[in-house]
């Protein structure tokens, strides 16, 4: 029976066992709150009114109210209420930043892309409110008296070369070198999350974004070009330290500013300075105010997302994009599937990516549990970090590889690339049609931008079939092995130089006209 109080005192015991420090009994409660949820058939658009009456007068209260209930019994509403709070302005700029970061983050996780309005809104409400606070005027640099082979590109976060965004980054920093003769300054802005102050209004686990230490100035010889990089934490500079970092940068008097893979603060910033370009490592267009807004991966834009952006007078490109692959570290193994002690009969499913620690869930071991009821043959093989338990039919008939650096050596033991409900996954697909390798996809995501139609599933019902048809029919399997290998070919730019031509292009017609 639902008892609105009673599940207020339980979210309440949670959220003290996670605040100042979290305890033993943080896991148990949270797992006895998300049974209750369930069992008491509690949803998210039941408790989410109750939660705006009962606490929407103290913003702190009710964000550790909705992350501790997220956190208990996943629901992207939740998330969405987050960001609601968040554009209340309760919170300094820091935890706004913080906050946001979450629900950037589980939107990306959960594949929760298509509401482009909305997240315009929060990020434009984030930029023009930290623009205020810094208190600053700046007219844009005309076009003529710019330095015409200086450029800025920048990004939130720049790891190795090995992670897919920095790739692209570097890659776009390389070309626009060595094919153009920019010299390009690349501008890391680092918001690092002070995880004991954000858990003052955060219950659960909290995501951070990583960083290397390389503070300040410093280069990266990136396949024979020399990058050099700046990497600020705007979250610990003062304002004097702000003004005179966006002076230094009005003062190169830079062609143009590309943001690729941006957080929303420094956007408004951009787009007063200079041409502006901001291009997502995801499918769909980027959530920016940038001038013009760029974008390499295939798939169809939302007729709301087009419309959003005509409204504001954005232009877009669409172009193709090639970086440089990770070196690979092949290892003296057997790379078959007897040198890894799997049955040499078994149909073997990839479930591949960085972050599948996260994005394998209940839902998603379901359908896992299903294919494996369906066919013996099934047999799963985790690409990437992952720890959870399974059900004992998916345990019994899978295998763990963790992180891999001789990967397109270990695509060689897969016959299909499974990919669960998210918004990542493209690196290793495309990786995987190269070679043949067919995949299976839900919609709205960036596998299946890059896929195509032939390859994507309207819901996980129909994707189990797919998998099962997979397995039972040799003729559909090579049909789409074939399509896969076909299709990869129509992915990447085959003349980079070209085609960067043409979005340059459209930065100067753009620039022309400021």
């Amino acid at each position: 029976m639902k008892n609105f109080e009673s599940l207020c005192d339980l979210i309440s015991d949670v959220i003290s066992a996670d605040y100042p420090y979290r305890t033993e009994n943080y896991e148990p409660l949270t797992k006895k709150l998300g049974d209750t949820i369930k069992n008491d058939g509690w949803t998210a658009d039941e408790l989410l009114p109750l939660f705006d009456e009962a606490f929407a007068t103290d913003p702190q209260l009710y964000m550790m109210v909705l992350s501790a209930v997220y956190w208990a019994a996943p629901d992207i509403k939740y998330m969405y209420k987050v960001e609601e709070v968040i554009m209340t302005g309760a919170f300094n700029m820091n935890m706004t930043a913080a906050a946001h970061f979450q629900t950037y983050h589980q939107r990306f996780l959960n594949g929760c892309l298509d509401d482009y309005a909305i997240r315009r809104t929060l990020h434009r409400y984030i930029s023009k409110r930290y623009m205020k606070e810094l208190d600053v005027n700046i007219n844009m640099i005309p076009y003529e008296k710019r330095d015409h082979k200086f450029a800025i590109v920048t990004t939130y976060q720049l790891l190795g070369s090995r992670h897919a965004p920095t790739n692209i980054v570097l890659s776009i920093c390389h070309h626009l070198q060595n094919f153009f003769g920019y010299k390009v300054l690349l501008v890391v802005i680092g918001e690092p999350i002070d995880d004991d102050e954000f858990n003052k209004i955060w219950t659960g686990d909290i995501v951070l974004p990583n960083y290397s230490d390389n503070w300040g100035s410093y280069a990266i010889d990136f396949h024979d070009q020399i990058i050099h990089c700046y990497q600020i934490d705007i979250n610990k500079a003062s304002r004097d330290d702000m003004i005179s970092f966006i002076g230094e940068i009005y003062g190169m008097r830079p062609e143009f500013i590309w943001q690729i893979n941006g957080l929303p603060r420094m956007d408004q910033i951009w787009r007063s300075i200079t041409t502006y370009v901001a291009m997502p490592v995801t499918h769909g267009h980027e959530v920016s105010d940038a001038h013009l807004l760029a974008r390499y991966q295939a798939g169809d834009i939302s007729p709301s997302a087009d419309e959003y952006v005509k409204a504001c007078g954005q232009k877009t490109i669409h172009f193709h994009m090639s970086g440089f692959g990770a070196t690979e570290e092949k290892q003296a193994i057997d790379y078959s599937k007897k040198g890894f002690e799997i049955p040499e009969d078994a149909f073997t499913i990839g479930i591949i990516g960085n972050r599948i620690e996260r994005e394998i869930t209940e839902e998603f071991k379901n359908v896992m549990t299903s294919i494996a009821n369906r066919n013996e043959k099934a047999y799963f093989v985790f690409v990437g970090d992952f720890t959870q338990e399974l059900p004992e039919i998916v345990e019994s008939r899978s295998i763990r590889l963790g992180y891999r650096k001789d990967f397109l050596n270990i695509l060689k033991l897969i016959d299909l690339f499974v990919n669960p409900k998210r918004s990542g996954g493209a690196g290793g697909a495309t990786r995987a049609m190269r070679l043949g390798i067919p995949v299976t996809t839900l919609p709205d995501s960036d596998v299946a931008s890059f896929a195509g139609a032939d390859f994507v599933c309207e819901n996980y019902d129909e994707m189990i079939d797919d998998v099962i048809h997979y397995i039972n029919d040799p003729e559909y399997y090579k049909e789409q092995s074939d399509k896969a290998k076909g299709h990869f070919g129509t992915l990447f730019s085959h003349d980079i130089k070209s085609d960067l031509q043409t979005v340059l292009d459209k930065i100067e017609e753009i620039a022309k006209a400021q």
